[in-house]
Formats: C-alpha cells, sequence, structure tokens
C-alpha cells in the first residue's frame, strides 16, 4: 500500500536469465538512503520488504520517498510515502 507503515512490499517480475537486479531507497533530492537488494537472479516473481530504515540502522522521517529498482538496463521509479 502507498502510503505505509512499517513494512513496504517492493514486488517485480524478471522475464530474463541472469539478470542484475538491484533496488534502491531515494529521498527526493536523490541522495540514496537504503540499499535493499544487488545481485544477480534468475527468472522468477520477487518479493522484498523495506522496513523503513536507512543503511545506518536508523528510521527514516515521514515523507516521500522514490524507489528504484534497475533491472539489467531498464529502470523502474516508484514513489511512496512514509508515515509514523
Amino acid at each position: 500500500p502507498n502510503p505505509f507503515n512499517p513494512y513496504l512490499t517492493i514486488e517485480f517480475s524478471i522475464t530474463e536469465p541472469q539478470s542484475n537486479v538491484s533496488v534502491g531507497i531515494y529521498d527526493l533530492y536523490g541522495r540514496k538512503i537504503k540499499n535493499i537488494l544487488n545481485e544477480h537472479m534468475e527468472i522468477g516473481n520477487y518479493s522484498i520488504l523495506w522496513d523503513g530504515l536507512n543503511d545506518n540502522g536508523n528510521e527514516v522521517s515521514s515523507g516521500v520517498y522514490i524507489v528504484k529498482l534497475k533491472l539489467n538496463n531498464k529502470f523502474i521509479n516508484h514513489k511512496v510515502t512514509f508515515l509514523k
């Protein structure tokens, strides 16, 4: 759901074998808040969670964030709202 609290479920599908996948959370200024995933993955449907924490383990402030999914050379951006 959007807005979310306490967890955001990020779902995506991979249609090409041995795909390079990365998922990151960014603030509206483009600064990376959290690196969630960065690995090679096989064809399939996937679901990962973001718990509202940054890379230092601290809870982020309420607000709008961008989820950036990179799949090989394709990018998908999605705005989400975190509420405390």
